[in-house]
């Protein structure tokens, strides 16, 4: 089941990188990262009110969940940034090595331990999704504009392994659903406040890019609720690998 769950998020998260760059090339990327934050914010808050998870909140988790969301909104803003200047097929791919640094970090930090048979399966299929998903020529070939969007793909890929890692670490103790809930809003609020500071607090002004930001903010936290039930089910460093193939996805796209 970890790793179903752990499929049910490649494929939101994948659906995701193709709603966000059409509307960030259209659109520019912090109105979209703006929209999408906010969506996936209210969403999220609908989601617990109707469950009774807010029943468990907690101000002594806020200092954790703040700096959390400080990494989340850094490698969001990132992210969106190189899917506007960068070809998906070369960005979505490079992301994808979050999952790397997810396993990497729950072995290191969390204590997880991988079998050899498991340790043998991430390797394959890390390989796998690369060998599929990766266009090396256009990564030889990159410009200064596509260079950019590598660099801070590589940046987004480590960041966003930390933050999938921060959030799922907290899921034994406060449940499915809180800890993507208190990390989205800490990250919103680092967002809007960084596009108040820019005066560049506006959405998408085209109804279709639009709803597609809406949509992808749902998405993208249906993506983090599987997977955090995921790892009620198999360690992290299992969710994690069996949801690095989404890259696939945008390619095929």
């Amino acid at each position: 089941m970890g790793v179903a769950l752990g499929l049910v998020t490649a494929l939101c998260w994948g659906a995701v990188d193709v709603l966000a760059a059409t509307a960030a090339r259209r659109c520019g990327s912090l109105p979209v990262v703006l929209g999408f934050q906010l969506f996936s914010s209210a969403f999220l808050v609908v989601l617990a009110a109707a469950t009774g998870a807010l029943g468990d909140a907690s101000a002594g988790d806020l200092p954790y969940f703040a700096a959390l969301g400080a990494i989340g909104a850094v490698a969001y803003v990132a992210f969106y940034r190189a899917l506007s200047i960068g070809p998906i097929s070369v960005v979505s791919p490079i992301a994808s090595g979050y999952a790397a640094v997810t396993v990497l970090l729950a072995v290191l930090l969390v204590g997880e331990r991988l079998a050899g048979a498991q340790a043998g399966a991430v390797v394959i299929v890390f390989a796998g999704v690369a060998l599929a998903s990766a266009d090396v020529r256009r990564i030889r070939q990159a410009g200064h504009v596509r260079a950019q969007a590598i660099a801070l793909t590589i940046l987004v890929m480590v960041l966003f392994g930390a933050y999938v890692l921060g959030i799922a670490e907290r899921v034994d103790e406060l449940g499915w659903l809180l800890p993507v809930l208190y990390a989205r809003l800490a990250a919103t609020g680092y967002i809007v406040a960084a596009a108040a500071a820019l005066r560049e607090l506006r959405l998408p002004r085209t109804s279709v890019a639009l709803l597609a930001v809406a949509v992808a903010g749902v998405l993208d936290s249906l993506g983090y609720v599987a997977f955090n039930l995921g790892t009620r089910e198999a360690d992290t460093s299992v969710v994690a690998t069996a949801s690095a193939p989404y890259a696939v996805v945008p390619v095929v796209a």
